[in-house]
């Protein structure tokens, strides 16, 4: 799952349900105040824990896209242009259920929602005035005038909110956030028939609120991420939604007893249960029959084990998988080499993995992302694998030697390759010059040096460098980093490099954005 991913998926914030690819979200404009906020350099910390099923998300026809208002005169005009367009509205494009990688297209059914409605032009002009209000923001279709996704992830959304975006029928993809949103504001969202996809993230709903959610009869993605008030019981309300493909539970109190209803979902493709430490393997027992499953996502389960992935073995279309945190061995990852569909596989910090069990994976050829952060290894067992299609690597934070790096300089496809704190030198550095495809590459906290460094000038495809804490790296290594001209980004905080040095840098690599 870009973070997360599924094949052709974009990593990401933990959980929140976004849409990629054609008809996403308009950006707020920079200069506005309720611009979203950029990541600090945690990227190379790798959130990867944190990726999105964005290859389940619903495609959307190629339409306009217009930006949030960011002056009440534009809505003033917006308005003015809405009445002075009597013509009546043709329906909107049913939006199918699709995704954005080949190797896994959800059915292409279409939800059978009522067509689209014209809605008054003044109420559009409230609810887009009332979103700007938020610092939310919205998808537009047909020449402005057809509202069809709302998001208000991390901004203090409240039921009178809700009730007013439930005017507006024609919404079909909807982010809330935020405790104020009670059951009263649940109750209201049965008016946006056309729904197909809705987070409802660190709300106050119950069980008797979440009940009301098996009227959304259309809805194919749903997001209930610390959604703490409910109990196992309030999940008995996704018996109503057969047709449901992806279900984000993270950070929620389930336990083995809610599992039954999730197995109930023949459909489901993508399951995230991150952060629900009361599920164990016996929970993953009720997913057996979900034969359609893609991807499922697991963490800080300690209590999921090799017996769970015995369980898990069974689901022969799996894509991805994510245990981080969990309680499996060596022994457990002879069931998981029974995946053979896998594409992406996070084992991030599950300290049962040792580097004898590595080569157990041998039969995973198909891996496009490996996660194996925090593990006691010294990652040499990699070079018993062949993983011709490996696109992304993390070693961070694992012993990861310089035999290591010669085992990843197989990896001929590799983009992007996290070895943040591992023990690569620059012996290391020059096996890593094979590697031609890299774009991403973290060395933060590893021993190398301004010799080291001259490996990597014939890189030419890196865009992303970070050497913070690299205190062999100086002003000696502006030479050598001036030669990476396709440097987009470059991180030198905590090195030897002086003040002068970075000003060289930066009149040598005028295109790249350098932190100190």
């Amino acid at each position: 799952m870009r973070g997360i991913g599924m094949p052709g998926s974009e990593k990401i914030s933990e959980g929140r349900a976004v849409i990629a690819g054609p008809g996403a979200f308009e950006p707020v404009p920079a200069a506005n105040r309720f611009a979203p906020r950029r990541r600090s350099n945690q990227q190379f910390r790798g959130e990867r824990g944190e990726q999105r099923f964005t290859h389940l998300s619903v495609r959307e026809p190629a339409s306009m896209q217009l930006r949030l208002p960011v002056c009440w005169m534009f809505v003033a005009t917006a308005l003015a242009f809405l009445v002075g367009c009597p013509k009546p509205q043709p329906p909107a494009e049913q939006p199918a259920a699709g995704d954005q990688g080949a190797a896994a297209a959800v059915p292409g059914e279409k939800p059978d929602a009522p067509q689209a409605q014209n809605v008054d032009p003044a109420l559009l002009a409230e609810v887009l005035a009332r979103v700007e209000q938020r610092g939310g923001k919205v998808r537009l279709e047909g020449e402005g005038k057809i509202l069809k996704a709302v998001d208000l992830y991390g901004r203090q959304t409240r039921d009178e909110d809700v009730a007013l975006l439930a005017q507006v029928p024609t919404i079909e993809e909807l982010i809330l956030w935020g405790a104020e949103i009670t059951d009263a504001g649940v109750r209201e969202l049965p008016k946006l028939p056309r729904l197909v996809k809705l987070t409802l993230e660190n709300t106050s709903i119950t069980n008797d609120g979440a009940q009301v959610l098996g009227e959304l009869k259309n809805l194919r993605s749903l997001n209930l991420r610390r959604s703490t008030n409910l109990t196992d019981d309030a999940l008995a309300f996704t018996e109503k939604l057969p047709d449901l493909t992806e279900l984000i539970l993270l950070y929620n109190n389930f336990t083995d007893n809610a599992m039954p209803h999730i197995g109930k979902l023949k459909k489901l493709r993508a399951l995230d249960l991150r952060g629900c430490v009361l599920i164990t393997d016996r929970g993953l027992e009720s997913l057996k029959d979900l034969k359609e499953l893609r991807a499922v996502k697991l963490r800080n389960q300690a209590s999921v084990t090799d017996v769970g992935m015995a369980l898990l073995s069974t689901l022969t279309n799996l894509q991805d998988l994510t245990l981080e945190d969990s309680g499996i061995s060596d022994l457990g990852l002879d069931e998981i080499a029974k995946l053979t569909g896998l594409t992406s596989l996070n084992l991030m910090r599950s300290y049962g993995v040792t580097d004898a069990g590595l080569p157990k994976l041998k039969p995973l050829t198909k891996l496009r992302r490996l996660f194996l952060r925090g593990l006691f290894i010294n990652a040499n067992g990699l070079k018993e694998l062949d993983l011709p299609e490996l696109i992304e690597l993390d070693l961070a934070e694992t012993g990861a030697d310089d035999v290591a790096a010669e085992a990843v300089s197989r990896f001929g496809n590799l983009e992007s390759l996290d070895l943040w704190h591992t023990k690569i030198t620059d012996a290391g550095l020059a096996h890593l010059a094979k590697l031609s495809n890299l774009s991403t590459l973290n060395l933060v906290g590893t021993p190398v040096t301004d010799a080291g460094l001259a490996h990597l000038t014939g890189l030419k495809n890196l865009r992303t460098l970070a050497l913070d804490e690299c205190g062999g790296v100086t002003d000696a290594a502006v030479e050598q980093l001036a030669q990476l001209t396709g440097l987009t980004e470059l991180s030198v905080g905590k090195t030897g490099l002086t003040q002068a040095g970075v000003a060289k840098l930066r009149e040598a690599l005028p295109d790249c954005k350098i932190k100190f």
